[in-house]
C-alpha cells in the first residue's frame, strides 16, 4: 500500500486527505519515519521484489515516483487505481476489488515466491490482506499493518490476529516491522 503505509495522506479524514494532496508536492510530503530502511532491508539488494498496489489513482504515479526517490524509498512498479467512466464505475474503481485483483495477479505471476503484506489501518488493508492469506496460505508469511486510526480499529486488528495463522503486526513505526523481520530472518543486520 502507499497512502498512510509509507506516506502521511490522512486517508481516514476526507478534508485532511484533500488539503494534503492539494497543498503538499512530492518534495515536502511526509514519509513514516524509517519506511525507507525497512524497505531497503526488504528487499535486499533488489534481490526479492517490491511491489506498491494502491487506491490512489493514476495521475500521482508522477508525484509518488519522485517523492519515493527524494525520500530513498527504493524503487518498484506501482499499481495504481484507474479514474474514469465506463460499464464497470462511475469515476473510480472501489478499493477493495482492486487491490485483490492486482494482488492476486502478482501472487500468480511470481508464483515460486512467498510475500509479506504491508498497508495500515485506515481503510480495508487487513481485511484484504487476510482474504489474500486464505487463499495463498503459504505464501504470505505476515502481514505488517500501520496503525493510523482509532483505538477501536486497533482492538479490532487485535481480534482478526488472533485468529490468523501468521503475523498479524500493528505497528506504530516502521522500525517494529524491521525488528520483526529481523527476528524471522527474513533481513539482514
Amino acid at each position: 500500500d502507499v497512502d498512510d503505509t509509507i506516506i502521511e495522506s490522512n486517508a481516514v479524514s476526507f478534508i485532511k486527505k484533500l488539503k494534503t494532496m492539494l497543498s503538499e508536492t512530492a518534495k515536502t510530503r511526509l514519509a513514516f519515519e524509517g519506511v525507507d530502511e525497512l524497505y531497503t532491508k526488504l528487499i535486499d539488494d533488489y534481490n526479492n521484489p517490491l511491489f506498491f498496489v494502491s487506491g490512489s489513482s493514476f495521475n500521482l504515479y508522477d508525484m509518488l515516483t519522485k517523492f519515493c526517490e527524494y525520500k530513498n524509498i527504493p524503487k518498484a512498479p506501482f499499481f495504481l487505481r484507474n479514474l474514469g467512466l465506463d460499464a464497470k464505475q462511475w469515476v473510480k474503481q472501489d478499493t477493495a476489488p482492486y487491490k485483490k485483483e492486482y494482488i492476486h495477479e502478482i501472487l500468480s505471476t511470481f508464483d515460486q515466491l512467498d510475500f509479506i503484506c504491508i498497508g495500515d489501518s485506515g481503510q480495508q488493508d487487513p481485511e484484504i490482506y487476510t482474504e489474500i492469506h486464505q487463499k495463498y496460505p503459504v505464501r504470505i508469511k505476515a502481514i505488517y499493518i500501520r496503525h493510523v486510526h482509532t483505538q477501536k480499529r486497533k482492538e479490532e486488528l487485535e481480534q482478526i490476529a488472533q485468529k490468523l495463522d501468521i503475523p498479524l503486526l500493528i505497528m506504530e513505526h516502521s522500525r517494529d516491522a524491521l525488528k520483526h523481520a529481523k527476528d524471522m530472518g527474513w533481513v539482514n543486520e
